[in-house]
């Protein structure tokens, strides 16, 4: 079969790493005009968020409007998910230039995973998606790709706050459980910090601070953030004085 694009020209339908794919398009192209108007309104909320949390919340508004069920939203959201890294690839690779939504369609057809009935919605989907959310995300997602570099990188912050007991004594190993007698002296606040990172390893860092740590913490990113806030200013004039030459 003589594939029209270049992104479907070795695609395998039955191949399991596909399987996921062919069943969530048949979700997208069975849902009506409406529930995908709804999805691609909400989609940039879901592919924007800087955390977890702030994910669900935007897929759940989603799930919301639309009426669909939880799972039928994270399918075509995974739709969209594929199709905007294609679209990314038509924009950065000259070997997918020639790629378009009609094209896609009609290798879908020729697939088997798309009938010429639900060709016209799939196509006006797509387009929507190109035309109106892929130039709102896009240029943001480039942005942060860069300032990412190759580190592990910040997703979210949870924090828990308890308070632990100061012993007069500790108990040692090997001491008679019957012979010690805890005597506690005082209470101290412990937090412990659980840090989420989007991609690297590790994924996910666990620690514990004391009252004295979360102040030097705040001091620390509170000059931080003026360094940053100096780094954009003086940007700022390299650029003007750029202009002016």
């Amino acid at each position: 079969m003589k594939m029209q694009s270049v992104v479907f020209s070795r695609f395998d339908p039955t191949s399991e790493a596909n399987k996921v794919f062919c069943k969530d398009l048949k979700t997208l192209v069975s849902i009506s005009s409406e529930q995908r108007r709804l999805c691609l309104e909400g989609y940039p909320d879901v592919r924007l968020a800087q955390t977890s949390d702030e994910e669900g919340k935007a897929t759940k508004r989603i799930t919301d409007k639309s009426e669909l069920t939880q799972i039928d939203t994270n399918a075509v959201l995974s739709i969209f998910n594929y199709f905007l890294r294609m679209m990314e690839a038509i924009t950065d690779d000259e070997d997918f230039a020639e790629d378009s939504p009609e094209k896609w369609a009609l290798d879908l057809i020729t697939l088997g995973l798309l009938t010429e009935g639900e060709k016209p919605s799939f196509v006006e989907t797509l387009i929507q998606l190109q035309s109106e959310v892929i130039p709102k995300v896009l240029p943001i997602i480039q942005q942060y790709r860069s300032t990412v570099g190759v580190f592990p990188v910040f997703k979210q912050l949870e924090t828990t706050v308890e308070l632990r007991a100061v012993q007069k004594q500790e108990y040692s190993s090997g001491q008679n459980p019957d012979d010690y007698i805890p005597q506690i002296l005082d209470l101290v606040p412990i937090a412990s910090i659980h840090l989420g990172m989007h991609k690297g390893h590790p994924s996910d860092v666990y620690f514990q601070v004391d009252e004295d740590d979360v102040g030097r913490l705040r001091d620390a990113f509170h000059a931080l953030k003026k360094e940053m806030d100096a780094l954009k200013k003086h940007n700022l004039g390299i650029h003007e004085r750029l202009k002016e030459s």
